[in-house]
């Protein structure tokens, strides 16, 4: 049901609301991943995210859409504070940032 509205109404109105556990999302999301990839709305490569409470690893696209579970604060950065529930899109995935 999510492909089919997806592909007629776009991203920004539709969405999975699930309450579920961890593995079952990740399946979900990787799931989401593929279909978006036929439909070649994810180009170029992945970077994987991980967890570090968790361990789950993710891999993100440029036009994924996510959601923070937790507040996120960069320590070293007044502007890298997330609230816990924000939602966003990735605009571009830069391997570099992250390797730091």
């Amino acid at each position: 049901a999510w492909d089919r509205h997806r592909s007629t109404c776009g991203l920004e109105g539709v969405a999975i609301v699930t309450d579920t556990d961890n593995a079952t999302v990740d399946v979900l999301n990787a799931l989401c991943q593929t279909r978006r990839h036929a439909a070649e709305e994810l180009t170029g490569p992945a970077v994987s995210v991980v967890d570090q409470v968790t361990g789950r690893c993710e891999p993100v696209h440029a036009g994924d859409r996510v959601r923070f579970i937790r507040p996120f604060l960069d320590p070293g950065t007044e502007w890298r504070y997330v609230a816990n529930g924000t939602g966003g899109q990735v605009l571009a995935v830069d391997g570099g940032w992250l390797a730091r």
